[in-house]
Order: C-alpha cells, then sequence, then structure tokens
C-alpha cells in the first residue's frame, strides 16, 4: 500500500547496532502543503537493510518508536574509513 511499510521484520537501530550520535526528531510539511508531521532524522554505521519503506525500530535514550524510512542515502569513500547510512523516516 502507498505510504505504508514494508511488510518485514523492523531493523533494529540502536548505539549497540551501529547508531552513530543520536537521533535528531523535528517536524515536517507535509506534501499537500496543509499541517506537518513529525520525522527523525538518525546516523548509522553502513547498514543495507535501511532503505526507504523499511520498518525501522530506534532505540535511544529519549526516542524508542518504529519508523517508516522515508528516505536513505549511503556515503563514504572506497579509500576511507568511515561508512554510514544516512536515514529519514516518519512515525509509524
Amino acid at each position: 500500500e502507498k505510504n505504508k511499510p514494508l511488510n518485514t521484520t523492523a531493523v533494529v537501530v540502536s548505539v549497540a547496532t551501529g547508531m552513530v550520535g543520536s537521533p535528531e526528531m523535528g517536524l515536517v510539511t507535509n506534501t499537500s502543503g496543509e499541517g506537518q508531521h513529525a520525522t527523525v532524522r538518525c546516523r548509522t554505521f553502513l547498514n543495507a537493510e535501511i532503505y526507504p519503506c523499511r520498518q525501522v525500530k530506534l532505540e535511544s535514550r529519549y526516542v524508542n518508536a518504529y519508523f517508516k524510512v522515508d528516505k536513505a542515502s549511503y556515503v563514504g569513500q572506497w579509500a576511507g574509513s568511515d561508512w554510514y547510512t544516512d536515514w529519514e523516516g516518519s512515525p509509524i
């Protein structure tokens, strides 16, 4: 279904599974231009299991909730040692 997460087991994102720093909560304007909805931004060490429409269970000091991944980008250089997944999500 449109705007629904995939029917898969949620990926757990926590410090123990590779979360880097703290998640950032915020509000974004709906695509219709009317109203706002909550969003989260988070960085993890490279994780190919985090991709759009995937369910994520975020476990941090202040946020413990399920999210649907809306955007994901993968950051790194072949000669470097820092490889990350940056993602944004909406609460489920």
